[in-house]
């Protein structure tokens, strides 16, 4: 059941795709810590793609620089935090592009690598930090997208991160596929967002359910299920801490 590239049909340009007129996607390294079986990127990764080259990079940007109507780029791979030399070269020529208006940076490090982080005297984290005031000087916008699914997931390392991050003004969202038999019932949901919560995350969506793609068919759950989940999570939490549901189409 299911595609095996869930993005045939869809712009190619080298390590840029897009499916909006207003974002687009740069993927900037091909591997990550951690190999989720539900990933709808799972046809890219390290074992069958070579990581993308900073001309690769020189070449999205400049297609970003002749598109006015894009003014938000999602930063993400595999886990683009593990490409620094990708890293920089993104950041840095997108902040010259008067139109772009938004950076997002997405990782699954904070959850399943926090020593990238805080490794070196937390060398990479005060990069992101520093980033970010330079982007706002340039009236851009930095936020770091990271990828929760169970409070078994979250570590003490993972909350620093988060709380370190929207102190110094980076924003932090949260992304949670809602996966059968995992996070279905609403007190997994419950303790999880709750805890990223309080570490200063915003919580974006539960997605339902993961792209349709081959061996994926076990983490589907009924869009009945995700419903009654959403009223379970407006009985225990604040309203502002209920993520929107969403699923594909």
């Amino acid at each position: 059941v299911g595609h095996t590239n869930t993005w045939i049909g869809q712009f190619h340009q080298g390590l840029l795709e897009q499916m909006y007129q207003n974002r687009v996607i740069f993927l900037l390294n091909m591997s990550c810590p951690v190999y989720c079986r539900f990933c709808f990127r799972k046809h890219k990764e390290s074992r069958n793609e070579a990581n993308p080259e900073i001309t690769d990079v020189e070449k999205a940007v400049e297609h970003v620089r002749n598109s006015p109507s894009i003014k938000e780029i999602i930063v993400t791979g595999g886990d683009p935090f593990m490409n620094r030399a990708n890293m920089a070269c993104t950041i840095d020529s997108l902040m010259q592009i008067e139109h772009v208006q938004t950076l997002r940076l997405a990782t699954r490090s904070v959850a399943y690598y926090p020593h990238l982080f805080l490794a070196d005297d937390e060398k990479l984290l005060n990069y992101i930090k520093r980033k970010n005031l330079e982007l706002q000087e340039n009236g851009k916008r930095l936020e770091v997208a990271t990828h929760f699914i169970h409070p078994d997931e979250i570590s003490t390392q993972s909350l620093r991160i988060i709380t370190d991050l929207t102190k110094s003004g980076v924003a932090v969202y949260v992304q949670t596929p809602f996966l059968n038999d995992c996070n279905d019932q609403g007190p997994e949901l419950v303790r999880l967002f709750s805890l990223l919560r309080g570490a200063g995350a915003e919580l974006h969506y539960i997605y339902i359910p993961c792209s349709p793609i081959h061996g994926n068919s076990i983490y589907w759950a009924p869009i009945s299920k995700g419903i009654a989940v959403g009223n379970y999570l407006r009985a225990h939490l604040s309203d502002r801490v209920i993520p929107r549901i969403c699923t594909a189409t």
